[in-house]
C-alpha cells in the first residue's frame, strides 16, 4: 500500500486514505502495518479497526498477519476503548504493555492477554 500511495497524486491519495473499502483491501495479504496510511479519521473508526483485525487474523493463518503492527496507528481514543483493546489482546497478549494504565489493572483484559500468550 505504501508504494502505491506514494505514486499517486495527492488528491487521489487523500481520497483513498479515507476510503474504508480501499484500506481493508490493502490489508489483504498484508501484515497490518499498512494501516498507518489510513487517514486519521479512519484510524479512529472503531468498526473499521475491528474489521481490520479480522483481516489481519486471516493473514495470520498464512503467518503474515501481525496485529501489533496495526495497534500503534489506531487513534488514542480507540486505545482507551475496552472492546477494541480486548480484541487486540485476543490476538496478541504481548500488546498489554502498550495499553493505558487503567487497562493493565483490568482483570478481563489481563486474563485475555495471558490466555492468548
Amino acid at each position: 500500500m505504501s508504494s502505491l500511495i506514494q505514486n499517486l497524486e495527492p488528491e487521489t491519495s487523500d481520497k483513498l486514505k479515507n476510503d474504508s473499502e480501499f484500506i481493508l483491501a490493502a490489508l489483504l495479504g498484508n501484515d497490518g502495518v499498512s494501516f498507518q496510511y489510513a487517514s486519521r479519521e479512519r484510524r479512529g473508526d472503531k468498526s473499521l479497526v475491528l474489521k481490520a483485525l479480522d483481516i489481519i487474523d486471516s493473514a495470520m493463518q498464512t503467518t503474515t498477519g501481525h496485529p501489533e503492527k496495526c495497534f500503534p496507528y489506531i487513534s488514542d481514543e480507540l486505545k482507551k476503548d475496552r472492546e477494541v483493546v480486548i480484541a487486540f489482546m485476543k490476538r496478541n497478549g504481548l500488546l498489554l504493555k502498550f495499553v493505558i494504565k487503567e487497562f493493565k489493572n483490568d482483570y478481563e483484559i489481563v486474563l485475555t492477554a495471558v490466555k492468548q500468550n
